[in-house]
């Protein structure tokens, strides 16, 4: 049995696999993964981040996370469904069908961020084990994405939520790598 896409390629023949590898990959979810969205999600709210919209349909590719007032997006990539280079694998059953599968989702993904990219939006792609392992990191990267675009928290108490993120060194580290950036 084949599978094809909308585009009519065709994908390797696949082989039915045992129940229990068919339950697992079932419950794998496409979006409201608690240990990946719901995590971003919850960084944001706690530091304040404001603005943001889950999901956009308007948009391609449905980005996970919408700024709409600075045209900044973010997609959080499932290690496993779009081949992270640092701990995605390929399963040892059907290999050939899902090489193909994760390469057609790279090749989505890539022509996802262009499209956005020549709509005016930058484009973050983060991945789940990333977030997982450095969250912060992850949540600085935004941060001065948004920084760098006069980006204005539309939060009634913008100068308490400001002075919580400089007193956690999140806005202090930005200045400084600015800053180093100039030379100063």
């Amino acid at each position: 049995m084949s599978y094809s896409n909308q585009s009519q390629e065709r994908y390797p023949t696949f082989r039915k696999p045992g129940e229990l590898r068919s339950a697992n990959m079932r419950a794998i979810r496409s979006h409201g993964n608690r240990s990946t969205e719901w995590r971003l999600r919850s960084m944001l709210v706690r530091n304040g981040y404001r603005g943001w919209k889950l999901h956009s349909r308007r948009l391609v590719g449905k980005p996970d996370f919408v700024f709409l007032g600075s045209r900044l997006v973010i997609f959080i990539d499932g290690c496993f469904w779009h081949g992270c280079p640092t701990c995605g694998h390929i399963p040892k059953t059907n290999s050939e069908y899902w090489n193909a599968k994760i390469a057609r989702t790279k090749n989505r993904d890539g022509k996802y961020s262009r499209e956005l990219r020549k709509q005016g939006y930058r484009v973050i792609r983060i991945w789940e084990c990333m977030l997982k392992n450095d969250p912060d990191k992850c949540l600085k990267r935004i941060a001065k994405e948004l920084a760098e675009h006069d980006y204005k928290m539309s939060h009634p108490e913008n100068d308490r939520i400001r002075r919580r993120l400089k007193g956690g060194g999140l806005l202090k580290a930005l200045e400084a790598e600015k800053r180093s950036e100039r030379g100063l």
